[in-house]
């Protein structure tokens, strides 16, 4: 089983059509872009992706573009979001990101509005596992999904070595106490920019970039120097990051592509950016 080597990813969003229909060619577009302008790793169908809107098929079928893409040196890190509402569709869709040769690692989010008990989200987790070879990141996202992933749940689950690391965006002081009671290395995500230099201060060591979607090069430094205690542009890059995050941000995220490249993202699946076509 490869590691993922990357500490730093952007989780890209999806490209859709004006009637909402997935738009393969822009999402791999902008992938594309984020490569030439040095970026090593992206993630797909994640949080940022709207991973809830998007149906099993339509995650497959961007996985099999992939899968058929070109234009990607080897050395681009794919990682992809696995979660859904049902546990059935996420094992169909964990069977076909095994068989990717494209997809490097999973990013395993719970599922939404449900709130399974910690027992079931572990036995979740560990039928997930069952399915995959590749190196998987567990994701906590209480304030999406409903659901808490409490420390004594993480710790069983790291006794599974498959398992490299947590993207915690939760309790960003719950990482202390997995590090304290953890004797193995693994990788802890901070997803986003936001209170980025706390995160690091209590143990985070890797990023999953949103803002890095517009400002790639920018992001990256600044967070490879905050892993050094340097802050020099902590307040050039939160006047950017307000740019972003005042509002819908998935909604801001794409026009802010859209103004800066090429690249035609199109509008969230409603609700989502219902403001916008008003």
């Amino acid at each position: 089983m490869n590691s993922v080597k990357e500490d730093f990813h952007i989780a890209v969003p999806t490209a859709f059509h004006a009637d909402e229909s997935l738009n393969i060619e822009e999402t791999l577009k902008h992938i594309d872009r984020l490569y030439q302008k040095g970026v090593r790793s992206v993630m797909i169908c994640g949080s940022t992706g709207e991973q809830h809107s998007l149906s099993t098929s339509e995650k497959i079928q961007l996985i099999d573009s992939l899968d058929q893409e070109a234009r990607f040196a080897p050395d681009l890190e794919i990682l992809v979001g696995v979660s859904g509402i049902r546990q059935k569709e996420v094992l169909r869709l964990a069977e076909r990101v095994e068989r990717s040769n494209a997809i490097k690692a999973v990013l395993l989010g719970y599922p939404p509005y449900l709130v399974p008990s910690q027992a079931e989200a572990v036995c979740y987790t560990e039928k997930v596992l069952e399915k995959l070879s590749k190196p998987v990141i567990l994701y906590n996202n209480p304030l999406r999904t409903g659901f808490d992933l409490a420390v004594e749940s993480i710790l069983h689950l790291f006794d599974n070595h498959q398992i490299i690391g947590i993207k915690e965006a939760g309790d960003p002081e719950k990482i202390q106490a997995v590090q304290k009671r953890l004797d193995r290395t693994v990788y802890y995500y901070a997803g986003g920019e936001q209170d980025l230099e706390k995160k690091i201060s209590l143990g985070f060591n890797r990023l999953s970039s949103i803002a890095g979607n517009v400002w790639p090069q920018e992001i990256s430094n600044w967070f490879f120097n905050l892993l050094e205690g340097k802050n020099d542009d902590t307040d050039k890059i939160s006047l950017l990051l307000e740019n972003l995050y005042n509002d819908s941000f998935l909604v801001q995220l794409k026009k802010l592509i859209i103004a800066t490249s090429d690249v035609q993202m199109g509008n969230c699946r409603a609700p989502l950016g219902n403001l916008e076509k008003e």
